[in-house]
């Protein structure tokens, strides 16, 4: 017996808020209303209610300030790069290194100033003392801008855009951290128009995971090479492909074994009983014809063939980039084609989320209609967007054993994806 539809709703809501978040893959947590309460907390000063400012405000003020101009800059270089350098001046060795280096004196920068101003409690260390660890920390900053900035494109946008994103988590908890202990003091915090809210939010919620106190850790374990940046990122979107052939093949299951009556609710008071006469009258409209069932069940088939050929897809190419040793090319188009596939991850998670959204709470669309043809979208962006993969002959991984049998998988997709959901005369062939 299937579970109520509150289920199935509850499943659907669940697949499309997966597809939502994909549609805003950085967005921070939601807004609360402890937030200064939460600010204060990560930052452990033991606080009195005082009117006075310490005078390690100031100085910790400057340094939340410092931050954002920082910050700032890295989001200039993100977006237009100015101190990349050429692939010939670029010494790799040399930049992991260093990046440990940057990552250990953080660190323990870090820590000095929070164990600092922790121990000074509501008045504060001294004016001095905090005067000189917000420096370091300030300096060390911009060390780490303008050393992961040092990343030349040629080596890969993805690994760049790693790095770059990598430094700019570690410098929005350092200035979540200051900003709580201004709290606890009582101080204002800085605003300026170019920081956002969001960004404070996720500041503070990348403080209380503990960026800013594995720091090290997080920038030795970054990928040095486009490859291993891909890999790392295409390794995240088997764990959602998986999860969505799960989903989709435990709907269908639930589909086939519902007779009609699953959605009446066993447990109705008699205090309820108008509401459940209507829950009864639904289920009664919502019996299924045995001819219209097999239609269903012959369409859902086709999403469980193509959810599940995706996930074996996306396997076998993560298993394929892990175990690829090619981490010296310079070929500008086998970089681009790595460069491609993170992005190409989005796009197939977004429709594979809208996929174990419509299987969720069946029927699925009547064809012909708006939805049947939004459905049938879905079903060839994820067609479509392997085929683009497979036979990308600038990419490394289609030399590959495996890349003719999975050309000829998706063919055959293709096949069964017009059979049971075929073009209609209002679109056009995609």
């Amino acid at each position: 017996m299937a579970p109520p539809r509150s289920v199935a709703s509850a499943k659907k809501a669940k697949a499309k808020a997966r597809a939502a978040a994909h549609a805003s893959a950085r967005a921070g947590p939601a807004p609360t209303a402890t937030t200064a309460s939460s600010s204060t907390a990560s930052a452990s000063v033991e606080t009195t209610t005082t009117t006075t400012e310490p005078p390690c405000a100031l100085h910790v003020t400057n340094l939340s300030s410092a931050l954002t101009a920082t910050l700032q800059l890295l989001d200039t270089e993100t977006a237009v790069p100015t101190l990349a350098l050429d692939d010939d001046a670029f010494d790799a060795a040399h930049y992991a290194s260093q990046l440990r280096a940057v990552g250990m004196h953080i660190k323990h920068g870090i820590t000095k100033f929070a164990l600092l101003h922790k121990e000074g409690g509501a008045a504060g260390p001294s004016a001095a003392a905090s005067a000189e660890e917000v420096k370091n920390c300030a300096t060390l900053a911009m060390q780490l801008y303008a050393h992961v900035a040092t990343l030349p494109e040629s080596r890969g946008a993805h690994l760049r855009s790693l790095h770059l994103s990598t430094a700019r988590d570690i410098l929005l908890a350092l200035r979540a951290l200051a900003d709580g202990f201004l709290v606890a003091y009582g101080a204002t915090v800085p605003t300026a128009t170019e920081t956002s809210e969001g960004d404070r939010k996720l500041g503070q919620h990348l403080l209380d995971t503990g960026i800013a106190w594995n720091c090290a850790e997080t920038l030795k374990a970054l990928p040095l090479t486009n490859r291993a940046a891909v890999a790392l990122s295409w390794k995240a979107h088997v764990g959602l492909a998986r999860d969505v052939a799960a989903e989709v093949k435990e709907s269908v299951a639930e589909y086939e074994e519902n007779d009609g009556d699953d959605d009446v609710d066993d447990f109705s008071s008699d205090d309820d009983s108008a509401s459940g006469d209507d829950e009864r009258s639904a289920a009664a409209t919502d019996a299924v014809d045995p001819q219209e069932k097999a239609a269903q069940l012959a369409r859902m088939a086709v999403l469980v063939k193509l959810a599940t050929l995706a996930q074996s897809l996306s396997s076998r190419l993560s298993a394929t980039l892990e175990s690829s040793s090619d981490d010296t090319t310079t070929d500008v188009d086998a970089i681009r084609a790595l460069d491609s596939l993170p992005p190409a991850a989005d796009t197939l998670a977004a429709a594979l989320d809208e996929l174990g959204a419509a299987v969720a709470m069946p029927p699925l669309p009547a064809p012909c209609t708006p939805d049947a043809r939004e459905l049938r979208h879905h079903l060839l962006t994820v067609l479509g967007t392997w085929s683009m993969l497979l036979t990308n002959k600038a990419g490394a991984w289609t030399d590959a054993p495996w890349i003719s049998g999975a050309v000829t998988s998706l063919d055959r997709a293709r096949d069964a994806v017009n059979g049971e959901f075929p073009v209609d005369g209002s679109e056009q062939e995609e």
